[in-house]
This record gives C-alpha cells, structure tokens and sequence, in this order.
C-alpha cells in the first residue's frame, strides 16, 4: 500500500491523510475535491487556532509550531510574517488581494443601494409632506363648512 500510495503521489499528486474520526481523505486537488474543504481538516483548524494541546496527536514530528511542510501552516493564525516561507506569504498574499477586490466591489454594490434607498426615502417624504398638507386643508375645509364641528371627525390626525 505504502509503495501504491507514492507512486500515485508522483504521478497524480494524491495525498493520503488520515484525519481522526472521520474516514480517511484522499485528494489531489482537481475537481473541487480540495481537502481543505473536508469538515475533519476544518476542525483541525478549528482545534489548531484555539490550542495546540488538543493537537498534539496528531503531528508525528513533536511539536506543531516547528511542523512547517504540513497542511496546516497556512491556516496558523499565530505566526510572525517574518517565520512564514514565502510560498505561504505569496499565497496569503493573492488570497487577501482577491478577498480585497471581492469586497470592494461589494461595497460599491452596497452603496449603490444605499443611494437608491435614499432617493425612495426622500421621496416618500415629500410624498408623506404632500399627503399630510392635503389631510390639513381637507380638515381646514371640514371646519370652515361645519363651524361647529358637528360632522367633524372625532380626533383629528394632524
């Protein structure tokens, strides 16, 4: 198995990783199979990022902070940028540009919406300003008919 497994990591880049609890992932990253997506490594990330001594049994090397080649490095919040290799850094890089432009474009959507909804707003208030003079010269009129008020309405919504 363990010759199959290499030979199938050379030729096709499948990597085999166990993750405890949930059967075994197996990928090579073509067609969205990306581990990274599977709820078991999204744990270990979890588990990683809110403290390493839950971790600890699952690295074969000692101690997680000095476990740089592994899948997780990426995912560790608590590293110096002057600790990262570069392939990590170019790849935090490309993600927080990309995430950058993702919500730039966001926030020009938003507040395209935001000035739409102005307009209706100030709309509906000169809207609200023209029905609210009417309801006045209405009443105006009911009174200036009936100057006792015997047919006005009982509360006036002025």
């Amino acid at each position: 198995m363990e010759k199959f497994l290499k030979r199938v990591h050379g030729k096709y880049g499948i990597i085999k990783n166990e993750i405890f609890g949930y059967d075994s992932v197996t990928s090579n990253g073509k067609e969205g199979n990306q581990i990274e997506e599977h709820p078991g490594f999204m744990l270990m990330v979890e588990s990683m990022n809110n403290g390493f001594e839950n971790f600890l049994w699952w690295m074969y090397s000692g101690d997680i902070k000095s476990y740089k080649s592994g899948l997780l490095w990426k995912y560790r919040t608590d590293i110096d940028p002057e600790d990262m290799p570069r392939k990590f850094l170019e790849q935090k890089l490309r993600a927080s540009i990309n995430k950058i432009e993702l919500l730039t474009k966001e926030v020009a959507v938003l507040n395209a919406s935001v000035q739409t909804l102005q307009q209706e707003n100030s709309r509906l208030e000169d809207e609200n300003k023209q029905l609210d003079h009417r309801v006045k010269r209405q009443y105006e009129l009911i009174y200036r008919l009936d100057p006792d008020n015997s047919r006005a309405p009982k509360k006036m919504a002025v």
